[in-house]
This record gives C-alpha cells, sequence and structure tokens, in this order.
C-alpha cells in the first residue's frame, strides 16, 4: 500500500493488498475464481438467513448459532470480492490534514485486518456450535432449561468479541511511515516467528482440537443405552399417561433429530478442515522454516481451498440438515403459492 503526496493540498491514497497468505500471484483466472467463490458464497448465505427469517419455528438456540456463522461467512465472502478482487483500490483527493483517515484506511483495511478478524469470528462460532452440540447432548436436562434465545444471541456476541480480539496484531503491527507508505513494523525473527505461532494455533490448531475431542466425547457418549436413558429422562419425566408405542416412536423421532444436527456440524467441521488445513501448513512453513512463493500452482489451490470454505456450508444445510430442508421447503411452498395467486 502506499501513500503518495501528490501536492500541499491533495493526497492520494492508492494500495495493493500485500498478504502472502491470500493476494501473492494475483491473475485474471484467480480474481475470476474469487469472484465465484464470493459470489456462491454470498447468494448461499443469503438463502440461509432468508430461510431462518421466514420460517419462526426454525428461531432456536442451534439455528441463531447456524445463522450467526452465516452471516459471518456472508460478511466474509463481500470482503473476499472487495479486498482482494480489485488489482488496487485508489482514494483520491483526501486533503492531507486528514492524516487520521489515512492511518485508520492503513491499519484497518489495508492491514487485512477486517477480512482476518472475520475469518477468526467464523472459527470461534464454529468451536461454540461445537460445544454446543455437547452440552445439548451430554447435558439434556440443564440444555433445555438454559438454552434460551438471549444466551444464544450472548453466545454470537462472544464470537464477535473473540474472534476480532485475535486478529487485534494486524493494524497493531501496520503504520504510515515517513514516506507516506503503510507498511509493516520491522519486527525482530523471534517476534515474527511468534506472532505466526499464535496466529496458526489460534485460528487452526486449538479450534480444531476443540472440535475433534468435543465430538469424540459425545460420540462416546452415544451409546445406545446412554443416549436413549437421557433423551428419556429429558422427555417423558412428566409423561407418565402416555402410551409405550407413542413414547417409542417420539423418542425415536428426537434421537434422530439430535443426531442428523450433530452430523451437520460434524461435516461442517470436518469441511472446515480439509479447506484450511493446506493453507494453514504452508503459512507455518512461509514463516517458520522458508518463505514461499504463492503464485505456485499448489499455493494457489490451498488459497483457493481455504477460500471455498465460505460458499459449502449453505449446500451441506441444504444437504444433510433435515429442519433446513423443511425450512427451504416452506419458504419455496410459500412463494409458490404466492404467485400462483398473483398469477390468478
Amino acid at each position: 500500500m502506499v501513500l503518495s503526496t501528490q501536492n500541499q493540498n491533495t493526497t492520494i491514497l492508492s494500495y495493493t493488498t500485500d498478504h502472502g497468505d491470500v493476494t501473492s500471484g494475483k491473475s485474471v483466472v484467480m480474481d475470476v475464481l474469487f469472484t465465484l467463490i464470493a459470489t456462491l458464497g454470498i447468494s448461499g448465505n443469503a438463502l440461509v438467513l432468508f430461510v431462518f427469517y421466514k420460517v419462526t419455528e426454525l428461531r432456536i438456540f442451534t439455528n441463531i448459532l447456524i445463522a450467526n456463522q452465516s452471516v459471518v461467512d456472508l460478511a466474509t465472502s463481500l470482503l473476499l470480492l472487495f479486498t482482494f478482487v480489485p488489482p488496487n483500490i485508489e482514494f483520491q483527493h483526501l486533503h492531507s490534514n486528514h492524516s487520521f483517515l489515512a492511518h485508520f484506511i492503513c491499519k484497518v483495511w489495508a492491514s487485512e485486518f477486517i477480512y482476518w478478524a472475520v475469518i477468526k469470528i467464523s472459527t470461534t462460532n464454529l468451536v461454540f456450535l461445537t460445544l454446543e452440540r455437547y452440552f445439548a447432548i451430554v447435558y439434556p436436562l440443564e440444555y433445555r432449561i438454559k438454552a434460551q434465545k438471549r444466551t444464544a444471541v450472548i453466545v454470537c456476541l462472544a464470537a464477535w468479541i473473540i474472534g476480532t480480539s485475535t486478529a487485534a496484531y494486524f493494524p497493531i503491527t501496520h503504520y504510515v511511515d515517513g514516506d507516506c507508505e503503510c507498511t509493516k513494523v520491522s519486527l525482530s525473527t523471534g517476534a515474527s516467528v511468534t506472532i505466526a505461532l499464535l496466529a496458526f494455533l489460534s485460528t487452526y490448531v486449538f479450534p480444531l482440537l476443540i472440535m475433534m475431542f468435543v465430538y469424540v466425547s459425545i460420540f462416546c457418549v452415544l451409546r445406545p443405552n446412554k443416549v436413549l436413558s437421557s433423551l428419556t429422562q429429558v422427555t417423558y419425566t412428566a409423561s407418565s399417561s402416555e402410551s409405550t408405542a407413542t413414547r417409542r416412536l417420539t423418542r425415536g423421532r428426537l434421537t434422530r433429530g439430535r443426531k442428523n444436527v450433530l452430523m451437520t456440524m460434524v461435516l461442517v467441521c470436518v469441511v472446515y478442515a480439509i479447506c484450511w488445513t493446506p493453507d494453514q501448513v504452508l503459512y507455518l512453513y512461509h514463516n517458520l522454516i522458508k518463505h514461499q512463493d504463492w503464485s505456485l500452482p499448489l499455493h494457489r489451490i490451498a488459497i483457493l481451498l481455504a477460500a471455498s470454505n465460505v460458499c459449502i456450508n449453505p449446500f451441506i444445510y441444504t444437504l444433510k440438515y433435515r429442519s433446513f430442508q423443511r425450512g427451504l421447503k416452506k419458504v419455496f411452498h410459500r412463494f409458490s403459492a404466492t404467485r400462483s395467486d398473483t398469477l390468478r
């Protein structure tokens, strides 16, 4: 990013993003693929949010967190489109006395703080979704009492706060120098390695380890005797008058429903690991061992695979998540009925 002074009254701000993981080796093909991924992400996540908005019975604790995930993925798709696709962005005719604005753009936008903060928010929310499934299955009684909409909103806000905080080093390490350039702070080798390790651990390793540990714990708990006894305790404490056949049928539906949500979230986490592992391993190798040429085919594939994560979740919900499938059918049924009435 370059800040150049044209005369005493005007400052031209122009920059090209410089994050090696995403922007090095830009080409027309990469721009087209980024645009395609961003378009799919915007349309798919907007559809998920529209369905959750229109179908009121879907507004439960789990789905509020899933909706938050879609909000974050939608924001990531927009930022992917507007941050990395344009070859350069210029803000002309900024008066020289607006140095605060120049510093703000350098630290917040050109450093890619917003983009990577949203990526970290997405990861944090995914961890919260994993923990939510754990408490829903392992502690069903307490979960039913505490899983209120207000609690879900608090959890969503916590994901935004934690994710943004873990990306705080982006604006801290960028500044406008004496030559009016937005540049990165010169760090010692130890400091650079420390930042790279912390970013790798907070964005990839710790979240993935938490998700793996929690899901292994859940599947250990989901042995037939345990899960059925837990569900029976929660659902039928006050329903002893029901017939045995009715209770078995309802219990079976409840068990299938919870397992469907669980398997949907497991699939989301597996896709997250597949998409981000190559990029994060190359990122760590780039910072700790040897600087990489990010224009090489392997590196470009890793970049595109990581970026594609924002557009895959809506397809998972559509193909796997039964509650969302029912909501989607209901929305399109209403749309078809309204259209038919209009035509008549």
